[in-house]
């Protein structure tokens, strides 16, 4: 299916910094993680760019939205803007008697459209320091929207676990996490995260924990993979 924003305005008018990271993005019919993530970073720096949209919709068209990164509220003005874009390009094209297929319509003239889940699951592992040991760290974590239910295993001398929530201001952070562990210690920790690639990313955090009535520094480090949850599709 060709693209509707290609089709509206030709690749040749596009020059300089964008067109050549458009160029620099993996070239297959099939996309996979890396180029999906690639669409999404393009449209980070880019989103004035022609070429923003063509990306917003193939990342509409293939289900590959991320949910955590399209439901950053940073991201909102500029996803709305490409979204209300697209559809005026859909319209203008529909009005001329062009023969090019533009979009996938159902017969009654609505489209499927994929929308990301809200829900996710991610692993990770690391290490800590719980204000008088560093801890090695095995973690599990239960998210949807910007609230996240976390279990973590701890060993050092000897193993003991966790249990904690999260509530996140962005898909970035800065976050806030409260945890009370099989020892009867209560920590609160604020931290944030960044994406190494596709769905790996390196979070941080520090803050203390209360232990037989005194407050101790606490940190963690962890590498974390996310699995995202399957998209809906729905008919506008």
């Amino acid at each position: 299916m060709a693209s509707v924003v290609a089709l509206a305005q030709p690749l040749e008018v596009v020059s300089g910094e964008d067109l050549e990271a458009w160029r620099a993005l993996p070239r297959q019919h099939v996309p996979d993680a890396q180029l999906i993530a690639g669409w999404q970073v393009f449209i980070e720096r880019y989103p004035s760019s022609p070429l923003a949209e063509v990306a917003w919709q193939r990342l509409d068209q293939t289900g590959g939205l991320d949910s955590d990164w399209a439901s950053a509220p940073e991201l909102q003005p500029v996803l709305q803007r490409l979204e209300r874009s697209h559809q005026a390009h859909e319209l203008e094209l529909q009005r001329r008697a062009t023969q090019v297929a533009v979009a996938d319509l159902n017969a009654d003239g609505t489209r499927d459209v994929s929308v990301p889940s809200k829900f996710s699951l991610a692993v990770g592992a690391g290490a800590a320091f719980d204000g008088s040991n560093v801890l090695g760290t095995v973690s599990g974590r239960a998210e949807y929207g910007r609230v996240a239910v976390i279990g973590r295993s701890m060993a050092a001398q000897r193993p003991y676990a966790s249990g904690g929530l999260r509530l996140s201001a962005s898909m970035w952070g800065p976050w806030l996490e409260a945890n009370l562990d099989s020892n009867g210690r209560v920590d609160a920790q604020l931290g944030g995260r960044y994406r190494l690639f596709n769905q790996y990313w390196v979070e941080g955090s520090v803050g203390g924990c209360l232990s037989d009535a005194k407050v101790m520094p606490v940190a963690r480090v962890e590498l974390t993979r996310t699995f995202m949850g399957k998209s809906t599709l729905v008919t506008r």
